[in-house]
């Protein structure tokens, strides 16, 4: 079996071959196939080649068999689940590129030393060995079908997270769920998830909700949500969810496209950091006295996902 020099060493089969070797293999056998193969093809027909035979120019193979090569090459030597007998995540780990307004970039692979072992991180959380690996890592009694208590909330609502902190097999998979209890005219105040697109079902009540797009036009897009109505967030915009109903909850259910979605409530980010952001630069940015912007941070600003 082979021993500690795996990370110096590009797996084919069962033959480990250095780095260097592995990456003139590819272009290597392109030159011999354009050897051997384009004289036979002239051979067989003498004279102009038929208009309708696509022969691809030499150089053209090369450069992009080696282009390929490259990159197949750079991946096995940076990512340690390629090599045999290493800390390798279940899933696929992958960086997102996103568009203008709705992107996001999620942190690639990375090692880490914790207590003299060699860990692959994603997403900040060490990937789990497949030899370790059991049915309780992707299960957690969580009862989302009990009502929380919204009564102690200032804001009226409850967020009960399952994310990769509560379920170690999520990591890499980019997936969680969360239940939301609101209370009568209770909210889930406008934030955003940073990594994560949410999609919300309202399983009861009615719900007043929206997002808001991107300088410069900032505009609104809300709806008024009933039971079984299903409506998307886009990853990075701020949003929000209303109970209207003065004398009924509502409970939804959202599904995000991270195992670590992460909230910023705007509210608490901008009134409520430690330490405080200057009551200068507020009452600039509000165009608000700064009196007001003193009585703002002195609230006790509350984090409603429990």
């Amino acid at each position: 079996m082979p021993g500690a020099a795996h990370h110096h060493r590009i797996w084919i089969g069962a033959v480990g071959l250095p780095p260097s070797t592995a990456a003139a293999l590819p272009f290597a056998l392109a030159v011999v196939a354009i050897v051997v193969t384009e004289p036979s093809i002239e051979a067989h027909h003498r004279g102009p080649l038929p208009p309708d035979l696509v022969v691809p120019r030499p150089a053209t193979v090369v450069w992009v068999l080696l282009v390929v090569q490259i990159r197949c090459v750079d991946l096995a030597v940076a990512t340690p689940s390629l090599r045999p007998g290493r800390r390798c995540c279940l899933g696929s780990a992958r960086r997102r590129r996103g568009t203008a307004g709705f992107g996001v970039h999620e942190a690639s692979p990375r090692r880490a030393s914790l207590g003299g072992r060699e860990e692959v991180l994603v997403n900040g959380f060490a990937c789990l060995n497949p030899m370790d690996v059991n049915a309780d890592h992707f299960f957690k009694a969580a009862k989302l079908d009990t009502p929380r208590n919204t009564k102690d909330s200032k804001v009226g609502s409850n967020v009960t997270l399952i994310n990769v902190m509560q379920l170690p097999g999520l990591n890499t998979l980019g997936i969680s769920i969360a239940r939301i209890d609101y209370a009568p005219l209770g909210e889930n105040p406008p934030h955003t998830h940073p990594r994560a697109t949410e999609i919300l079902t309202v399983l009861e009540g009615t719900l007043y909700v929206g997002f808001v797009t991107s300088n410069p036009n900032n505009t609104l897009f809300s709806k008024v949500l009933n039971k079984g109505d299903v409506f998307v967030f886009p990853v990075g915009l701020i949003h929000f969810q209303f109970n209207p109903n003065p004398h009924e909850p509502a409970v939804a259910i959202a599904a995000l496209s991270s195992q670590n979605p992460g909230a910023i409530t705007i509210a608490n980010a901008v009134f409520g950091s430690k330490p405080p952001i200057s009551d200068k630069v507020l009452a600039k940015a509000f165009q608000v006295e700064k009196g007001t912007i003193d009585w703002l941070q002195a609230q006790f600003w509350e984090n409603n996902h429990y």
